[in-house]
């Protein structure tokens, strides 16, 4: 948290950049590690893909079971 707080603080100094590739590169610089201080945004990617997959799914079985038409 020590990185986060850090960011806040040279953002509200302005003595940073304020867009996400330099919080990138600042987190990553001060946390080389990544004890999850960079931000991680595969759970957004995956959840995308899961609800687009269910979605053409249901598509795909609306068209499957409709009722023929006479």
């Amino acid at each position: 948290m020590k990185a986060i707080e850090q960011w806040d603080r040279a953002i509200l100094e302005k003595k940073r950049p304020d867009n996400p590739t330099a919080k990138i590169a600042f987190l990553k610089e001060a946390d080389p590690e990544g004890n999850g201080q960079v931000d991680n945004r595969q759970y957004l990617i995956n959840a995308l893909m899961a609800s687009t997959g269910i979605s053409v799914l249901g598509c795909i079985l609306l068209f499957a079971t409709r009722p023929k038409a006479d």
